[in-house]
C-alpha cells in the first residue's frame, strides 16, 4: 500500500511528483534540498525500480509509491517513467503539479510563489531540452546516447518547450493527458505538443553546467558532468540538471556523480545568492 502524506490543503501547496530507479541515494539528497527551498511541496516519489531491488528510502514527509508496471525493466525506461508519473498523479490533490528527476534541483528560494503566479497565464512552465550552447543542428541537449534518441524523438517542433524532468503544470491539463509515451519515447510528449499548439508555455533553457576546469578532474567525474545542465541565465541559474542520476549510479560511479553533484549544486546556489537582486526575466 502506498504511505500517503497529505499536511496542506490544495489551495496552500503544490504536489510534486519524483520517479526514482534504484536511486536511493539522489531521492534523498534532492528531497531534502526541496525542503531547504519551500516546505509548501508536498513530495510524491514513485518507484520503478524492479522488485527485487526495492529499498524503501522512508523518508519522513513523502509520500511513498511503488509503481504497478507491467514490464519492469532492469535499466532505466522511458516508457515506464511516462507510465509511472501517470499513476503517481492519481494521488495529487493540489491545482498545479510539479514533476521531476530526482537529479533535478531547483535554486529559485521563491519558486513556489513563482509558478503559481506564472501558471495564471500559461498551462506549463519548466525546463526545456533546447541547449543555448550547442553548435549542432536543432540545439539538442546532452551526449548521453539516450537522451538524443529522445531529443531528436522529440524533434525540432517541441524542443523549447517544458520536459518532465523539471516542469510545472495545470491540474487540469495533466489530468487530460497521458505521459506515457505511446509509440514515442518521449514521457510527455502529448502535453509538449499541446503547450506548443496553444502557445501556453514558458520554459527555461539550458547550458552545459561544467566549466573547462572539470577537464583537468579524474574521469570519473568528468564523465559525470558531461550531461549537467545549469537552465535560466548564466550569471543567476534557476536550476541544475544532472541527467544520469540512475546510469551513473547504477554503474559504481556513486561516490564521483554525487561528488560532482554536490559541487555544481553550491556553484548554482552561490550564483544566485551573489545575483539574487538581478533579474533576468522569469527566474
Amino acid at each position: 500500500m502506498p504511505r500517503i502524506l497529505r499536511p496542506r490543503s490544495a489551495k496552500e501547496s503544490i504536489d510534486l511528483i519524483i520517479p526514482i530507479f534504484k536511486n536511493y541515494t539522489l531521492a534523498h539528497r534532492v528531497v531534502n534540498h526541496i525542503k531547504q527551498l519551500d516546505e509548501k511541496f508536498n513530495i510524491i516519489i514513485i518507484d520503478t525500480t524492479p522488485p527485487e531491488d526495492i529499498n524503501d528510502p522512508k523518508i519522513p514527509g513523502v509520500t511513498y509509491v511503488v509503481a504497478s508496471l507491467d514490464n519492469r525493466n532492469r535499466i532505466a525506461d522511458t516508457t515506464m517513467h511516462g507510465e509511472a508519473i501517470d499513476q503517481a498523479k492519481i494521488h495529487t490533490k493540489t491545482d498545479i503539479i510539479g514533476i521531476m528527476d530526482a537529479d533535478f534541483f531547483w535554486f529559485n528560494p521563491h519558486l513556489f510563489d513563482l509558478v503559481k503566479e506564472m501558471l495564471k497565464k500559461y498551462e506549463c512552465v519548466g525546463a526545456s531540452s533546447r541547449n543555448l550552447k550547442s553548435q549542432e543542428e536543432g540545439g539538442y541537449m546532452f551526449s548521453h546516447w539516450m537522451a538524443k534518441i529522445v531529443n531528436q524523438d522529440c524533434g525540432k517542433d517541441r524542443i523549447d518547450t517544458p520536459a518532465v524532468w523539471g516542469m510545472f503544470i495545470r491540474r487540469e491539463l495533466a489530468m487530460s493527458m497521458p505521459f506515457h509515451p505511446g509509440n514515442s519515447m518521449e514521457p510527455g510528449n502529448t502535453i509538449r505538443r499541446h503547450v506548443r499548439d496553444s502557445g501556453q508555455f514558458y520554459s527555461w533553457h539550458g547550458y552545459p553546467a561544467a566549466d573547462e576546469s572539470w577537464k583537468s578532474e579524474p574521469e570519473d567525474m568528468q564523465l559525470c558532468v558531461q550531461d549537467a545542465y545549469f537552465y535560466g541565465s548564466p550569471f543567476k541559474p534557476c536550476a541544475l540538471h544532472m541527467f544520469g542520476g540512475c546510469h551513473y549510479l547504477n554503474m559504481n560511479r556513486m561516490s564521483a556523480f554525487m561528488e560532482a553533484t554536490e559541487r555544481l549544486i553550491q556553484k548554482g546556489k552561490s550564483l544566485w545568492v551573489k545575483n539574487k537582486y538581478l533579474s533576468f526575466g522569469c527566474d
